[in-house]
């Protein structure tokens, strides 16, 4: 009777350690799941037609009773519903079914927060990103914790280990363990984040994206291993942007693979070419994709290369590569201008040279300061070591800088003397009158394009033209001189010499003009 019993027992518990290996997935098949097997919500079991339940009267699970691995307990012993302390891996892999209450212990690896629709500032944690404590991360190893009733900024963050009881489940075919408030999750200590799973090829974690009408659209081709990696910490290296813009804020790398702003919005350079050493992040599923969360800007490793200003000016250095100017001199400060008093407002960007004796061709050019400095933060003479990325704009090549801090004053250095150009007609744009207005023609001089940027010199010219608008009035040669970087308050009335005028050869609306930096650019021929 008693091994009658026994065996009872196991093929009892051999029947709900089947049904806890099923369930539905929402649609998404994880690993090891068929899909056959479905929990209908009763305990009863069957055998040749007769109902048999551990109690003989409830169809709860005793306390005392424990399957055969030692998963499934009713702490309690009055619910009835077991409570599955599993790890990430049985639930990512199939092996616990949806609506279960789990528990298990994690380290956050990301924080996922809501915003403000206004000022993008963060103002509530929404969920978390956990991971096994193990020391790499791998396959299967994460899950989302969605936190439905949300808990305060900074109370839990990366590196917290915890204890979450939730319940495990899909939302839009991603995995996630859901609880009702942070009261479920319990701080236990801190713990080392795992370092990333390295990703040797992208696209089997991607979701390529392909243009429908104006807008692009994920497709359904998710990379081989894609689902494996789902919410887990990832790496890819050696890569570059192929896509700067696929909506939302994400931009594509190698191998198709979407980086999302999810978790945090990257204001680097993000043009066709830039090249990163490693991306890190949380691979999502979101929005029927699956794209790669980075959490922070320690997550991007831009490759960066020493450059020199020449090559980049000859198309050595593909646009997009982010550079260093080890060493570098301001022979110009482009301003922001009040529009109503004309006063400098701020420092847009600066011309730089070679720290070489005099300006030859190749040896300028612009650097833009995308989050702009303050009006006396930089100054002709400023030595300079600055990394950006190459960039061109409107035609015009320049290096993008994110910000002050990668303008860095390392002393003072000479101006080279200008480069001194015995035809102004060869790096000049002439106009050609067009209704009522000047416009500039296709017909650039031949060596306009070596001396973008740089510092020249013209010498015994006239004023041929006083307004060719903008500000703008030409002199010998077809030359425009520009109130770009100065406005020139002097006699303009056709006919007046100079004996040499100064300034940056710069490239603005579809023209080469000479750009002076101030009053002392403009050498007055003498009165006869």
């Amino acid at each position: 009777m008693k091994k009658i019993t026994y065996l009872l027992f196991i093929a009892i518990f051999a029947c709900l350690a089947l049904v806890a290996c099923g369930g539905g997935d929402g649609g998404k098949e994880k690993p090891g799941n068929d899909n056959d097997i479905t929990d209908t919500g009763d305990n009863d079991q069957t055998d040749s037609g007769d109902t048999v339940v551990p109690d003989g009267d409830t169809g709860e699970i005793d306390d005392d009773t424990v399957d055969p691995d030692g998963d499934i307990v009713d702490p309690d012993g009055d619910t009835g519903i077991p409570v599955v302390k599993g790890t990430i891996v049985d639930m990512q892999t199939g092996l616990i079914p949806q609506d279960t209450e789990v528990t298990f212990e994690c380290v956050v690896v990301a924080v996922a927060y809501n915003q403000d629709n206004s000022t993008h500032e963060n103002t509530a944690i929404k969920g978390l990103y956990v991971s096994e404590l193990i020391d790499k991360a791998a396959p299967n190893s994460g899950i989302y914790v969605f936190i439905k009733n949300t808990a305060k900024i900074g109370e839990f963050n990366p590196g917290d280990k915890i204890e979450v009881t939730g319940v495990y489940g899909e939302h839009y075919e991603s995995s996630q363990v859901t609880v009702t408030d942070n009261n479920s999750i319990q701080k236990l200590g801190t713990a080392d984040i795992p370092a990333p799973a390295e990703i040797a090829d992208p696209s089997t974690i991607a979701t390529p994206y392909e243009l429908s009408g104006e807008e692009y659209s994920p497709t359904a081709n998710h990379g081989a291993d894609a689902e494996k990696y789902e919410s887990v910490l990832v790496k890819v290296k050696d890569v570059e942007i192929t896509k700067s813009d696929i909506g939302h804020g994400s931009f594509e790398v190698s191998g198709n693979l979407s980086v999302s702003k999810e978790l945090f919005y990257y204001n680097g350079s993000r043009s066709e070419g830039v090249k990163f050493n490693s991306i890190s992040g949380i691979l999502i599923y979101s929005y029927d994709a699956f794209q790669l969360a980075p959490r922070s800007i320690d997550d991007f490793d831009v490759k960066v290369i020493d450059a020199g200003i020449t090559a980049i000016q000859k198309g050595e250095v593909a646009k997009g590569t982010t550079v260093t100017l080890s060493e570098s001199v301001v022979t110009a400060v482009a301003y922001d201008q009040d529009s109503t008093t004309h006063e400098n407002t701020a420092i847009k960007g600066l011309y730089v040279s070679e720290i070489i004796e005099q300006a030859q061709p190749y040896t300028g050019i612009y650097v833009y300061i995308k989050g702009k400095a303050a009006v006396d933060a930089y100054a002709i003479g400023d030595k300079l070591e600055i990394t950006g990325a190459v960039d061109e704009y409107y035609d015009s090549t320049q290096i993008s800088v994110t910000s002050v801090e990668n303008v860095k004053k390392i002393g003072t250095a000479d101006l080279p003397a200008p480069a001194e150009i015995d035809d102004p007609s060869k790096i000049s744009t002439p106009y050609a009158k067009d209704g009522d207005e000047w416009k500039p023609t296709t017909n650039h001089g031949e060596d306009a394009e070596k001396y973008e940027s740089v510092l020249v010199k013209v010498k015994n010219v006239e004023v041929t033209n006083n307004n060719l608008g903008h500000g703008a009035f030409e002199v010998t040669g077809n030359l425009s001189v520009a109130k770009e970087l100065y406005y020139y308050s002097g006699d303009r009335s056709i006919g007046v010499k100079f004996d040499s005028i100064s300034g940056i050869l710069i490239y603005s609306y579809s023209a080469f003009q000479l750009a002076p930096r101030s009053e002392a650019d403009f050498v007055a021929a003498a009165v006869e």
